[in-house]
């Protein structure tokens, strides 16, 4: 027993890793279909696993690390089921996130698991993990990243800062916004003096930087879809987008932050507070219109997390709503918006601690944000695992009393990660296996099918004999247009909080081929 005890203690942190990827594994195990980018990726890494490894013209990533590891998935276990590969570098993350908070913020176990798991079930990781996205990748080599800088801090051993790079060059195959964490790390070596440091990591940069645009095979998507200074004569574009990120990252890292607001309440200098909230009020009021980048209501971007489910607008039709969504969202707003307010004074507290890495990829990654022609809510991704790591460096200091804030929030955070990543997956699923099953019992091509976005792209075709919507007859204008209701799923799970989730198709009564 006391062996048991002392394996347990010592491995906490990789049992609950093991544990993590036991639990979501069922439900990625049902991820049949593709969904948002995922045919574009999919076909590519199919490509890769033929020999071609020539990028599709819509690819806007530079891929090639991920699409290569898929394919070595491919040839280990024979599968294309992509989104499991997914899970595996979701949980890594779990694990990498989890080395660095128990080595570098705190060691008691409660405090690093609840932390981890603050971090791990932000809503746009869990979207991830359902498919084949970028992010959950990219993400992987970012955190890699900052372990070993972190390492390297603290031993001042070279070769921390050689491993550190070489993550963020294999990051830069997968998103090239690697480079954001490069950066951050030049300025502060910049801001510290360390002039050795910032020599060897310029060159590194300045390097990789000059090879994405002369030596890079850039796909036609990466041409447009790069960096424009356009943006930046849109003050109130800058502005918007500027403070609708920081309530996101308020949003999703709560507890921390009003242990971040609690442990400066006492400082002398809590007139920076004040004054802040004071200009900050002044400026969202006069500045902030979320409609210039989304919609008017938190989540404003509202592309894969919104407030009716992860990527509701997937298919056809007025998402199915669940019962006190607006209750949940607008007092999740609201609370966000009054600790976003501090800020800027928490930052003018703790200027001389704020010195890091985390601080400066937060503002470059913000930037990034505002000069990319195309934004979706995906992107902000990286942020709040590095907006953690800032908070928790300045709280300095993290106390067990704390978890007392931080296990309800994340209790909160299972609650809607699972209603939506059931309803989610259950959903396409269920989806995708009737569109299969239509074509091969009617023998009606795939193109005619209409189901998501994912579908319509790959299977594309003009005139649809099928449509799968949201909308009931009652509500929907298909009727008019020659179609009549063939059948409604209903989408069904566990302690559904959904108000009829039902899916329904519709069939053209001409039954056109």
């Amino acid at each position: 027993m006391i062996k048991i005890k002392r394996f347990i203690t010592k491995y906490y942190l990789e049992l609950c890793t093991v544990g993590v990827l036991l639990l979501l594994l069922p439900l990625s195990l049902k991820v049949n279909f593709i969904q948002n980018d995922d045919w574009n990726r999919t076909l590519t890494t199919q490509e890769f696993i033929k020999g071609n490894f020539t990028l599709r013209p819509e690819t806007a990533n530079t891929f090639y690390l991920q699409g290569i590891v898929g394919m070595i998935f491919y040839y280990i276990t024979g599968s294309t089921r992509f989104p499991i590969l997914t899970l595996v570098f979701s949980v890594l993350n779990f694990y990498i996130f989890g080395l660095i908070v128990k080595r570098h913020f705190t060691n008691t176990q409660l405090s690093v698991v609840l932390l981890t798991l603050l971090f791990f079930l932000n809503p746009f990781h869990i979207y991830s993990i359902w498919g084949f996205m970028a992010e959950n990748f990219y993400l992987f080599f970012t955190l890699f990243s900052f372990l070993f800088f972190f390492e390297q801090e603290k031993s001042r051993k070279i070769k921390y800062l050689i491993i550190s790079n070489i993550s963020i060059v294999l990051g830069f195959f997968v998103k090239q916004v690697s480079i954001v964490t490069a950066l951050s790390y030049i300025v502060f070596y910049a801001v510290s003096r360390r002039w050795k440091l910032l020599i060897i990591q310029s060159f590194i940069t300045l390097m990789v930087i000059l090879y994405y645009y002369f030596l890079f095979p850039r796909t036609q998507e990466m041409n447009i879809k790069d960096i424009t200074l356009d943006k930046l004569q849109n003050y109130k574009f800058i502005f918007s987008i500027t403070w609708a990120n920081l309530v996101y990252t308020t949003a999703l890292t709560l507890p921390l932050f009003v242990i971040a607001l609690y442990k400066n309440l006492a400082s002398k200098k809590i007139l920076w507070v004040i004054m802040a909230v004071i200009v900050s009020s002044l400026l969202v009021n006069k500045f902030f219109n979320p409609n210039i980048i989304g919609v008017g209501e938190f989540p404003y971007i509202q592309n894969t997390f919104t407030r009716f489910g992860f990527y509701s607008m997937n298919i056809y039709g007025t998402p199915y709503q669940y019962r006190f969504v607006y209750d949940i969202f607008t007092n999740w707003q609201l609370v966000s918006l009054l600790l976003a307010y501090t800020f800027s004074g928490i930052i003018l507290i703790n200027l001389k601690k704020s010195n890091s890495p985390q601080l400066y990829f937060y503002f470059g990654y913000l930037v990034l944000m505002i000069l990319i022609v195309e934004m979706f809510d995906r992107y902000l991704l990286p942020l709040f695992p590095i907006f953690l790591l800032l908070l928790l460096k300045i709280i300095k200091e993290y106390k067990a009393t704390y978890n007392v804030l931080v296990l309800p929030f994340v209790c909160f955070l299972v609650f809607i990660n699972y209603q939506y990543s059931m309803d989610f997956v259950l959903s396409n699923n269920i989806m995708f296996n009737k569109a299969y099953e239509i074509n091969k019992k009617e023998n009606i091509s795939l193109s005619q099918i209409s189901v998501n976005r994912a579908w319509r792209k790959v299977y594309y075709g003009e005139s649809k004999i099928y449509y799968f919507t949201y909308d009931s007859p009652e509500i929907g204008d298909l009727e008019s247009k020659g179609y009549k209701m063939a059948e409604k799923l209903r989408i069904d799970y566990p302690l559904n909080i959904h108000i009829n989730p039902y899916v329904y198709i519709y069939k053209n009564s001409q039954n056109i081929k």
